[in-house]
């Protein structure tokens, strides 16, 4: 499986490997993930694309950048790790970066108004350490000109800065270096860019799995591998139909929720009776399905009738031959009565459904087995 570095949003911001950065299939930090990128900072290892080739990463207003990360080594005192950025000499932007602060390591949350530097780094000191995976993310909320950190979908901290606008600058948009030399030594996972402002719950809530493409805000994504690809296959097996409508929805459902809202949510519909699983499949089918429901109860629906109560199977096929046994009979006892009844049928209609041809003087004048030819009464009832 190849590295994919295309930008899984309509922006279409596919990545450029720089000094051939490889990539992962183990050890990943979450079940969705099958790889993600593994960066040699002494080989001076990035993924980035040109200003000139971008669309929607020249963000001015709220901004969240968030991935996964996992260090193979850790900045020298006063140096950084640039993670994710849009950053040149005179020419920065915005930056998430892990900061060396003389042995204490911090999350940097880069911000600048004018092309120079005013980063808002978050003095909370971030529990880092090497091969360990870590969801980092970084916000600014520009009304409020405040920036917020966090680290594992909780917040660091939040620190105050002046930057009402964020520089619309011509930089290079990297993953994993900016033109300083400071690049990150390590695995990276997940990246997106947002330019809107994420709550910690929103962060939280969606680091431990792949997201829509399409999602609100999302100007920027990742994931170095294919996700939402249509399921075509037949499960034969019992699996939580939450399960597989997750995987077309491109996200695990992670929480307790009833499949029967998830079925309805996705259809635009709300159930506000309680129904079985099948039974709410099998209304969107069209089809009817045997399993986890009664017998009776699906040879009622297919007709479009309705049975309040429980019956038998055998009372159930009699209310279709509009025929009902009131008292509670085995099927066997059901076929005897059946067969009883036809018993009793005139002569003419027994040769209708009697499996034996009657009415033939010898075996020479059947026309063929189990086919029978009224010779007593005429051709309709």
């Amino acid at each position: 499986m190849a590295l994919l570095l295309e930008d899984l949003t309509s922006n279409n911001n596919d990545l450029t490997n720089n000094n051939g950065v490889t990539e992962v299939t183990t050890g990943l930090p979450f079940v969705e993930s099958t790889i993600c990128a593994d960066f040699e900072a002494s080989s001076s290892q990035s993924l980035s694309i040109a200003d000139g080739s971008q669309t929607g990463l020249d963000i001015t207003g709220d901004i969240t950048v968030e991935g996964w990360f996992k260090f193979e080594s850790l900045p020298a005192n006063g140096a950084f790790f640039r993670l994710v950025g849009k950053v040149a000499t005179s020419n920065y932007s915005y930056s998430l970066f892990l900061y060396n602060a003389a042995g204490t390591y911090q999350i940097g949350v880069g911000i600048s108004a004018n092309g120079v530097p005013a980063g808002v780094t978050i003095s909370t000191s971030p529990n880092i350490s090497t091969g360990t995976w870590y969801h980092l993310a970084m916000t600014y909320d520009v009304s409020a000109h405040t920036a917020e950190a966090f680290q594992g979908g909780t917040s660091l901290g939040t620190a105050d800065g002046t930057v009402t606008s964020i520089y619309n600058g011509t930089a290079t948009f990297s993953i994993g270096r900016d033109d300083g030399g400071n690049y990150f030594d390590g695995l990276a996972d997940e990246v997106r860019v947002w330019n809107t402002l994420r709550t910690q719950t929103e962060i939280n809530d969606n680091k431990s799995s792949h997201i829509s493409p399409a999602s609100s805000g999302l100007v920027g994504y990742w994931a170095f591998e294919t996700v939402g690809v249509a399921y075509t296959e037949t499960y034969t097996d019992v699996i939580t139909i939450a399960e597989v409508i997750s995987k077309s929805e491109t996200r695990v459902l992670t929480d307790v929720a009833t499949i029967v809202d998830t079925i309805a949510k996705s259809t635009s519909r709300t159930m506000s009776d309680i129904v079985t699983v099948v039974d709410t499949i099998s209304k969107q089918a069209g089809k009817v399905m045997s399993e986890t429901i009664t017998i009776a109860e699906s040879f009622v629906r297919s007709i479009g009738k309705v049975v309040a109560d429980e019956v038998t199977i055998a009372e159930t096929i009699t209310r279709n031959i509009t025929r009902i046994f009131t008292d509670t009979v085995s099927i066997s006892d059901t076929i005897t009565k059946i067969l009883n009844y036809i018993g009793k049928l005139p002569s003419y209609i027994r040769a209708r459904i009697d499996p034996k041809p009657t009415g033939f003087s010898n075996d020479k004048d059947k026309p063929g087995v189990g086919v029978a030819r009224a010779v007593d009464k005429p051709e309709r009832f």
